[in-house]
């Protein structure tokens, strides 16, 4: 009977998971904002107790991304406070490429990963005017800030 481990990993509250891929002998772990933190990994074999030898190894690499392209800001209720829920979409001019996100309780939003390119980017919540805005990035690596202030209808 063959036993394969499986892989359990925590991370920290606050860090956002975004991939946990897995295979016979090792694991990767794509995780944003960990900053200070860090990750507790578990192996368990089934049938088997494991033990730690008196000595062992362990192997971590830890990679940067590249600076990631991207647009972030507010969304804020016109001469009012910052609107949370409000939804956010860039949309890239000339092609069907498009990310979005939504506002949360402090009205920030951030869409990312982008391409480079001229996006035209709308800003929308129920009871309020939609708002749009054209904006280019030029180089990957861009890191643009676009607010936004909706008007009641």
């Amino acid at each position: 009977m063959s036993h394969r481990p499986t892989w359990s990993v925590s991370v920290p509250s606050g860090a956002l998971s975004t991939t946990i891929g897995q295979g016979t002998s090792s694991f990767t772990v794509e995780i944003d904002e960990l900053e200070g933190q860090s990750i507790t990994a578990t192996v368990e074999v089934g049938g088997y107790d494991p033990k730690c030898p008196k000595s062992a190894s362990i192997s971590v690499t830890v990679a940067t991304h590249p600076d990631q392209t991207l647009i972030t800001g507010v969304v804020k209720e016109r001469n009012g406070p910052n609107l949370s829920g409000a939804s956010v979409k860039a949309t890239k001019r000339q092609s069907s490429f498009s990310a979005s996100d939504t506002t949360n309780a402090d009205g920030k939003y951030i869409l990312k990963p982008l391409e480079t390119g001229k996006y035209q980017v709308t800003a929308s919540k129920d009871g309020y005017r939609s708002q749009t805005k054209s904006v280019e990035l030029k180089d990957a690596g861009d890191q643009v800030e676009l607010n936004f202030e909706l008007k009641k209808r």
